[in-house]
């Protein structure tokens, strides 16, 4: 419990770390037009531009499409959580509970996947996802996460399904569940912060994800927030004030979702590192 709380305690205090200097930096940052810099006046107290978050609103050109670069992201990520938490469950209590020939190199094959690096493999998954014609397609971007999301949700899960007892799931299979039944009305139940913290680690890994989006989608809207994002600089000019405003902007629904599911992340994530 003590070394539960020290986690937490550890998590909280990063978390804490990382906004006080991502604000700080706004806060010190000097004031940017959108064809040079220019140092903010002394004595002026530093601030918000409107004009920033009305760029990034659709007002200027900068702000073209944002919202909708917005959307495709909650599309990408919370279809490949849906999907990814829903196999990994399926997968990491097939690993867990079920005897069969081979279930132990199967555990390593997911973690070998998970492993591989996206730098290595991007070349052959466009190659793969252009000659399916999936390309300039948020489908594209829904399979290449899937293959890189499930193994990580599996692999937690998997951690976490053995801290359970199986004799609960006997149980109930012996009072007449079915073994999907007692997966679904005994396991889960109790395996909630497990699956819930895959899941936000699962969208958080979508919504920032960026090379494959990159490689794959070059249609403006089409994009995800990240490349929005990156296309803002062009050559030496950073428009920061709309590149800040967009950054905000972006980060606000996984900032939601962090805070709405902090203690399942936290439980989820020790008890999935040190069981098994």
């Amino acid at each position: 419990m003590q070394c539960l709380q020290g986690c937490k305690g550890l998590i909280h205090l990063q978390s804490a770390a990382h906004c006080a200097m991502q604000i700080l930096h706004l806060y010190i940052s000097p004031e940017h037009n959108y064809f040079g810099h220019h140092e903010r006046p002394a004595g002026k107290a530093p601030m918000i531009e409107v004009e920033s978050v009305e760029c990034i609103a659709g007002k200027g050109i900068v702000g073209d499409r944002f919202f909708v670069n917005i959307q495709n992201s909650v599309i990408v990520a919370t279809t490949t959580t849906v999907v990814s938490v829903t196999m990994s469950v399926l997968a990491a209590f097939a690993v867990v509970r079920l005897r069969f020939y081979g279930r132990v190199w199967i555990a390593r094959l997911i973690l070998f996947k998970y492993l591989l690096p996206t730098t290595l493999i991007y070349i052959p998954l466009f190659l793969v996802v252009n000659g399916l014609g999936l390309a300039n397609t948020l489908q594209s971007l829904i399979f290449t996460y899937l293959s890189f999301s499930i193994p990580f949700a599996t692999w937690l899960l998997m951690g976490y399904f053995r801290g359970i007892p199986a004799e609960l799931e006997e149980q109930a299979m012996i009072d007449g569940c079915s073994r999907i039944g007692a997966m679904l009305r005994v396991l889960l139940p109790i395996a909630a912060p497990g699956v819930v913290a895959a899941a936000i680690f699962t969208f958080t890994g979508a919504w920032n994800e960026f090379l494959l989006a990159l490689v794959f989608i070059n249609r403006p809207a089409l994009q995800t927030v990240p490349v929005k994002l990156s296309s803002m600089i062009v050559g030496d000019q950073y428009v920061w004030g709309s590149i800040m405003a967009g950054a905000i902007l972006a980060s606000l629904p996984v900032v939601v979702l962090y805070f709405l599911a902090q203690r399942f992340v936290v439980s989820g994530l020790a008890a999935g590192a040190v069981k098994g």
